[in-house]
């Protein structure tokens, strides 16, 4: 941390001169996101790379289709999702819409970086 010391010449009768301290801090940036602006949610299949990208806020073909949420297995090479996905991204489904209400009010914060 830099510390600045200035002279200031005191204007008013009674202060010849004082003393300003001013602190200048690094820049720090934060990543923030609200929970209003996310919409949709990707997986990526471990095996051949296919992403699917699913969204929250409107039901899809597939997902009316299949009647739930998350796909079990990867549309481009068939094979299994791990099964904590599902599980875990149909929960978080169900956590999002309980939320959408108040979603304006809530959100999401990444570590923050200092230039």
């Amino acid at each position: 941390m830099l510390r600045q010391t200035t002279e200031v010449m005191g204007a008013r009768r009674g202060f010849e001169s004082m003393q300003a301290h001013v602190t200048i801090s690094p820049m720090q940036r934060e990543i923030v996101v609200s929970l209003a602006d996310l919409r949709y949610v990707s997986i990526e299949c471990p095996n051949c790379h296919t992403k699917v990208t699913l969204d929250m806020k409107g039901k899809s073909e597939l997902w009316e289709k299949q009647d739930f949420f998350t796909p079990k297995t990867c549309p481009g090479c068939t094979s299994a999702y791990d099964t904590a996905i599902p599980r875990s991204l149909d929960g978080f489904l169900k956590s999002y819409e309980a939320l959408l209400p108040i979603a304006d009010r809530i959100t999401f914060r990444g570590p923050m970086e200092t230039d």
